[in-house]
């Protein structure tokens, strides 16, 4: 006869005291996108643009030569401004318009005598003002305050406007009195987009994913538990101002402990005021990930397995047997089967297996199975022969299979329905699914859940030795206004 107690090994236990550890190793980063519309604006930047300058009165002297004074006329005005946002930044674009005209001052005669202005060339009149393209170009980057800072840069492009009869170029004077003024305009206009405070819409959304996302017709609470946040280079186009903030999270699912008890304590929150803004890239793997955990107990495992091979008849190398199935348990990372063999075998025999789960099927297993080694050590060799016969090897593992229909089996829906189109404060709206499900841990536990080792996959009120699987679900999580 062989050892009687299930199983034959002691699980190691962690020494120090318990740690905090998050639900998640790998952070999930959540795309929030945010836009603004740069035209409310416009009124604002109307007030600070330049808007002319009229000198088409009187002939202004600007000039003598040998028959007498030299006089202009102009007059500036502009066009309505326009404002883009790019990949490069802001660009404010405005046009705007001159015509001029010279005169010589000359004696008007003997008889009528004095002097008078006679207009001998102008530009901008009959063909249409001359232009000045200006172009104001600011970038922008962020602040840890969630304000913008930036620099600006101006390009002008002016259509001359040269009187070649006495030889003048205005130019040079409708320049004089446009730079100043686009200088200052362009200052007033970065502090206006320097004093754009998004720090409360941000403060509205922080608040909002540290609430616990529920769902009346669900059991289970999703926490996104943000930790950090951190913001992409801007950009945008036409009058659209957009960017991307990345939430870093580690969000879990968790069973509610009832009302008004909030979260379990082993969940990790992260910091509930709103920290800096970080500058940081979208990660090329920005998805969310939530660990979900569940159990078998060893005793439904020993019921169900019993249903299927209690009194399985075995013949082999002229040794006929039968098998019952007396316990199904693990310790750690082996699992084990304890068969009761009666007829020309008779005793208890020890089998261990790799512990497998299935997430497109929802199925537990025990795979490759083998004797332990001390039991081939202490067996003879027609029974160790027995034993390890691949076909009863491979009969015994078709019946040791457990769908888990759990938490498991429901949080793709659960999951779903939970993130379609929630709304948040602020405007905010969060949408995602899972689309993925892959196992991330698979351990036997022969004692109640040790919330230490490994906290990972403990689910609270496992009383009972039993195997325990984690299983990350994924998916695309966004956020956008």
């Amino acid at each position: 006869m062989l050892r009687q107690l299930c199983p034959p090994v002691s699980l190691p236990k962690p020494s120090g005291p318990p740690q905090p550890v998050f639900p998640d190793r790998d952070p999930t980063t959540i795309p929030v996108t945010v836009t603004a519309d740069l035209k409310p604006l416009m009124q604002q930047i109307n007030s600070a643009l330049p808007t002319g300058e009229d000198a088409d009165g009187a002939w202004g002297v600007i000039d003598n030569d040998f028959a007498g004074n030299v006089g202009l006329k102009y007059k500036v005005w502009r066009g309505e401004p326009a404002i883009a946002a790019s990949a490069d930044g802001i660009k404010l674009s405005l046009d705007l318009f001159y015509h001029a005209a010279i005169a010589q001052r000359v004696r008007n005669g003997i008889f009528v005598g004095g002097y008078s202005w006679h207009e001998v060339a102008s530009c901008g009149f009959a063909e249409g003002p001359r232009r000045v393209h200006i172009e104001l170009t600011y970038h922008l980057n962020w602040q840890s305050n969630y304000h913008l800072v930036g620099s600006w840069e101006r390009h002008t492009d002016y259509s001359r406007c040269h009187l070649t009869v006495i030889n003048y170029d205005v130019t040079p004077r409708v320049q004089a009195i446009i730079d100043p003024k686009s200088d200052d305009a362009a200052k007033r206009l970065l502090v206006l987009l320097q004093n754009v405070d998004f720090r409360s819409q941000v403060e509205a959304l922080w608040s909002a994913l540290r609430t616990p996302i529920k769902s009346t017709d669900l059991a289970g609470t999703l926490n996104i538990s943000p930790q950090k946040i951190g913001v992409t280079p801007l950009g945008g186009s036409g009058s659209t101002l957009t960017d991307t903030f990345i939430v870093s999270a580690y969000p879990n699912v968790f069973q509610d402990p009832g009302a008004g008890n909030g979260p379990p304590a082993d969940v990790f929150q992260g910091p509930s005021a709103l920290p800096n803004l970080e500058l940081m890239s979208p990660s090329s793997d920005a998805r969310f990930r939530v660990n979900v955990a569940e159990h078998l107990p060893f005793s439904k495992a020993t019921m169900m397995a019993k249903q299927e091979l209690d009194g399985k008849k075995i013949t082999y190398s002229n040794l006929n047997f039968t098998i019952a199935v007396q316990e199904v348990c693990g310790n750690s990372r082996l699992a084990f089967v304890k068969l009761r063999l009666d007829g020309d075998l008779q005793g208890s025999v020890y089998l261990t297996g790799d512990m497998a789960y299935d997430p497109a099927t929802y199925i537990f297993s025990i795979q490759h199975l083998q004797l332990t080694p001390a039991e081939v050590s202490d067996f003879t060799q027609a029974v160790v022969a027995s034993m390890q016969d691949p076909t009863f090897l491979a009969s015994v593992e078709q019946k040791l299979r457990w769908p888990l229909q759990g938490r498991i089996a429901s949080i793709k829906d659960e999951m779903n329905k939970r993130m379609q189109n929630v709304a948040l404060p602020s405007g905010f709206r969060l949408q995602g699914g899972v689309t993925d499900l892959e196992p991330t841990f698979i351990a036997a536990y022969p004692e109640p859940c040790d919330p230490v080792f490994p906290p990972e996959t403990c689910i609270q009120d496992v009383t009972v030795g039993a195997f325990m699987v984690t299983v990350r679900a994924s998916g695309k999580l966004s956020i956008s206004k």
